[in-house]
């Protein structure tokens, strides 16, 4: 994480007044600290760090120009379980870019849009809703050339990655388990790509390793959940507060 943590510290050393875009700078020092904050797992810190840049703009439409704070904001909520907050915030964004995302100029931010609104349905036990966003985002993803996603070995978008996950968890929620964990392990393929050894500082891949492995063992799929187990061990440690879940799962 050092380089989030350089980023932040060259935005926050931005003379704003003199540049005459305090607005702008705002969201730079804002949006990268509280996205450095989502990372590490530390929600609560990114949601108030999001709050604070929220009220700053609160006098401002939601457009697109401001999606971006307010999608890191649903993320945040979404992990948090307050999920029908995050959908309350993503929803109008949707509905408003939707013939955007139709015609197929979906790129960025608005396919973020539709990961979140995936997610925040997931969470309101709307599952058929939640995979359907889901595909609907791996679909414009996969299909965008410019985000270069069409041999899935070497792409390295890791917004295609979420919509993976996301999509794995809709599967193993509506018992599809075993596709469940082949877009589980997609994902970590594109995670890998991205960040190789530097895997390791991602609570998000640390997640992704722990739905895994319990998704394997609920389906008694051992060679998964061995190599998920191993995996999760191997890169943040059997002190780590996931990997002493996982131990406590029996062997199969």
């Amino acid at each position: 994480m050092k380089k989030s943590l350089e980023y932040i510290k060259k935005a926050k050393s931005i003379d704003t007044k003199a540049l005459g875009i305090e607005l702008e700078t705002l969201l730079l020092k804002g949006g990268a600290e509280s996205k450095y904050y989502l990372l590490q797992g530390n929600y609560e810190m990114s949601l108030k760090i999001i709050d604070e840049i929220m009220d700053s703009i609160k006098d401002h439409p939601v457009d697109y120009y401001f999606a971006p704070v307010y999608v890191l904001k649903a993320t945040a909520l979404n992990n948090l379980g307050n999920c029908n907050e995050a959908y309350n915030i993503v929803k109008p964004i949707y509905d408003k870019e939707i013939n955007e995302i139709s015609s197929g100029n979906a790129g960025g931010i608005r396919l973020r849009v539709i990961i979140e609104l995936a997610r925040a349905k997931l969470g309101m036990d709307l599952k058929k809703e939640a995979l359907r966003y889901a595909k609907q985002a791996i679909k414009i993803y996969t299909h965008d050339e410019s985000r270069n996603n069409f041999n899935l070995d070497k792409s390295i978008d890791t917004d295609l990655a979420d919509a993976f996950i996301i999509q794995a968890d809709a599967l193993h929620s509506l018992k599809e388990t075993k596709k469940a964990i082949g877009s589980y392990a997609t994902a970590e393929v594109i995670y890998y790509n991205k960040y190789k050894q530097n895997i390791t500082n991602l609570d998000e891949v640390s997640f992704l390793y722990t739905k895994t492995t319990f998704a394997a063992h609920s389906i008694k799929d051992i060679y998964s959940f061995n190599k998920f187990k191993k995996k999760h061990i191997d890169k943040f440690g059997v002190n780590h507060f996931r990997s002493k879940e996982i131990l406590k799962l029996p062997d199969l």
